[in-house]
């Protein structure tokens, strides 16, 4: 049960300061990220509104409030992360294990809050 609590709790600060650290990135430094978006083939008018969804998922995800919203952010980020992977490789960009740590994160913390959750 202890354990679990911790990887639970490693795994989601882990991902949680991962997007956050995003959130602030898509504002501080837009013009940059939005290059990034359209070299993968994304429009760059999808930078503030994916700041925004990864703050907000951070929100669902930590303060546990419903589970609805906390189950959509974890589908939301997961389809986040996959297309990145997807787009980092069909393009040949270097930067692909990124997502692959998102991901692991993203799984581990969905895996460990149910593991926790259930034993309760």
């Amino acid at each position: 049960m202890k354990t679990n609590k911790i990887l639970y709790w490693l795994f989601s600060g882990l991902l949680c300061a991962m997007m956050l650290f995003q959130t602030f990135f898509s504002f501080a430094q837009t013009e940059t990220l939005a290059e990034m978006y359209e070299g993968l083939g994304f429009s760059g008018a999808l930078v503030i509104p994916l700041g925004i969804a990864k703050f907000l998922a951070v929100l669902a995800i930590l303060t546990k409030r419903s589970p609805l919203l906390k189950k959509l952010a974890y589908y939301g980020l997961g389809i986040d992360f996959v297309l990145a992977l997807y787009a980092h490789l069909s393009t040949g960009d270097p930067n692909w294990p990124g997502p692959v740590v998102a991901i692991v994160l993203l799984t581990g913390s969905m895996y460990f809050d149910k593991k926790f959750y259930s034993s309760k």
